[in-house]
């Protein structure tokens, strides 16, 4: 009897063992968000704002057919600052045509990539006024 108390106490000790044992929880990690506006067009420029939070890094890329991904805007894009607001205008473009962004987030392990078209302003054509008894 003297053993099934001393068994008995050990298999209770042991549990109170087990208990006092806490998992850590996992840490949260932040999700990285991304958004990219427009803010203005010319003839020859567009102008858009790329925003990031919880962003390890950032980039963008202007492209003609399919959405490049997240790898291709990091490897061949243009790294944006990140966790705030950036500006960002593009210069020396044709008038009257679309122009395709791509812009890729990353933070931790999570990547986020978002598109916007933009098209610039048309060139206006050029006005001869003719006065009366001029021709």
């Amino acid at each position: 009897m003297k053993k099934l108390l001393l068994f008995a106490a050990a298999i209770l000790a042991v549990t109170f063992i087990g208990c006092n044992e806490q998992d850590e929880p996992a840490p949260v990690v932040p999700t990285p968000t991304l958004e990219i506006t427009a803010s203005g067009v010319t003839v020859d420029s567009i102008t858009f704002t790329i925003t990031t939070t919880n962003a390890d890094e950032c980039a963008y890329i202007l492209y003609d057919y399919e959405a490049p991904t997240a790898d291709a805007i990091f490897s061949k894009g243009t790294a944006v600052e990140t966790n705030k607001g950036v500006t960002v205008t593009v210069s020396d473009l044709k008038d009257n045509k679309i122009y395709k962004i791509a812009a890729a987030v990353k933070g931790g392990e999570i990547v986020e990539v978002k598109t916007l078209e933009m098209t610039t302003a048309e060139k206006e054509a050029p006005t001869v006024k003719v006065e009366a008894g001029e021709v």
